[in-house]
C-alpha cells in the first residue's frame, strides 16, 4: 500500500486498495455517509482519519469538500496486501497499524463514537455468559472493534459483534435514542450550514452554536480552548465570521472547561 503524500487536492488522486471491499459497497455506511453535508465537519474528520495525517496516503494536505465523500467511500482498508517474507510490505503492514491505533486512542469519546456510528460498527456490551450482561463496550474496546473493521472492510464484519449475542444487529432503546439524538445534531448542523452558505454577513447565533459543539467533539478536551476555536472559526466562516467572532467568544466561554 503507498501512503505517499498527496498535498495537491486539485489532481486526481487514487486511494490505494486494502484487504476489504470499498465503503461504497456497503449500502448502510455508503448511505450514512452520502447523507452528511459537505460541510460538515465531521465528515472532514472522519476522512482525515482514514486517509490523512502524517504516512497516510493522502498527508496533510488540505482535499476540497467536494471530494471528501468520494474518497471516503473508495476507502477499503488501510493495510496493504503483503506477501509471505515481504519484509518491506511487513514494515509498511507495522506502520499503518501503530499509527491508526495511535489516531484512534487520541479520538475523543464522543467522536470515536459518530466514526462507530457512521460506519456501523457495533456499540452495544460485549457477549454475556449464563444469561448475563456483557461487559460494556469501554474506549479500548471501541478502538478495537473499529480497527479490526477497517483493517478489512466488510459486509459481515457489520455484523459479526451482534451476532455472536445470537440477536440480529438491530437498535435497542438506548442505541435508539442515541442515534437520534445523533440524527437531531446532523439536521442542526445541516440546518446551520445552509444558513451559512445563503448568507453574505456574519454567520447566525445558530451557525456559531453547530460550529462549537462540533469543534467539542472534534477535538480532546486536552487540546480544546477559546483561541484554539476561535482560529477555527476564522479557518471555517473565513472574512464571514466578522462581528460573530465576540458572540463566539461568549460561547466557547460557556462551553468550553473551566480550567484548575
Amino acid at each position: 500500500m503507498d501512503f505517499k503524500e498527496g498535498k495537491d487536492s486539485s489532481r486526481k488522486v487514487e486511494i490505494p486498495a486494502g484487504l476489504g471491499v470499498k465503503l461504497d459497497t456497503i449500502e448502510i455506511i455508503k448511505t450514512n455517509v452520502t447523507k452528511r453535508k459537505t460541510t460538515d465537519p465531521i465528515l472532514a474528520e472522519l476522512h482525515r482519519f482514514l486517509l490523512g495525517g502524517p504516512g497516510g496516503c493522502l498527508g496533510k494536505g488540505r482535499t476540497g469538500k467536494k471530494l471528501l465523500k468520494k474518497h471516503i467511500l473508495e476507502f477499503s482498508g488501510y493495510l496493504p496486501e503483503v506477501e509471505e517474507g515481504d519484509d518491506e510490505g511487513e514494515e509498511l503492514e507495522r506502520d499503518a497499524e501503530e499509527r491508526m491505533q495511535t489516531k484512534a486512542e487520541n479520538m475523543s469519546l464522543p467522536l470515536l463514537k459518530t466514526f462507530c456510528d457512521i460506519l456501523s460498527v457495533h456499540r452495544g456490551p460485549e457477549e454475556g455468559t449464563k444469561g448475563k450482561k456483557g461487559k460494556l463496550a469501554t474506549k479500548s474496546i471501541l478502538v478495537d472493534r473499529l480497527l479490526d473493521f477497517l483493517s478489512d472492510p466488510s459486509v459481515d464484519g457489520i455484523y459479526a459483534a451482534a451476532a455472536a449475542t445470537g440477536k440480529k444487529r438491530g437498535p435497542k432503546s438506548k442505541k435508539r435514542q442515541d442515534e437520534e439524538e445523533s440524527e437531531a445534531e446532523d439536521e442542526e448542523m445541516e440546518d446551520a450550514a445552509e444558513e451559512e452558505e445563503a448568507a453574505d454577513s456574519a454567520p447566525s447565533q445558530k451557525a456559531l452554536k453547530a460550529f462549537v459543539k462540533a469543534y467539542l467533539i472534534c477535538f480532546n478536551s486536552d487540546k480544546v480552548s477559546e483561541e484554539h476555536a476561535l482560529q477555527i472559526a476564522t479557518d471555517k466562516f473565513g472574512d464571514d465570521l466578522g462581528d460573530g467572532k465576540d458572540a463566539l467568544a461568549k460561547l466557547l466561554k460557556k462551553a468550553l472547561p473551566k480550567e484548575a
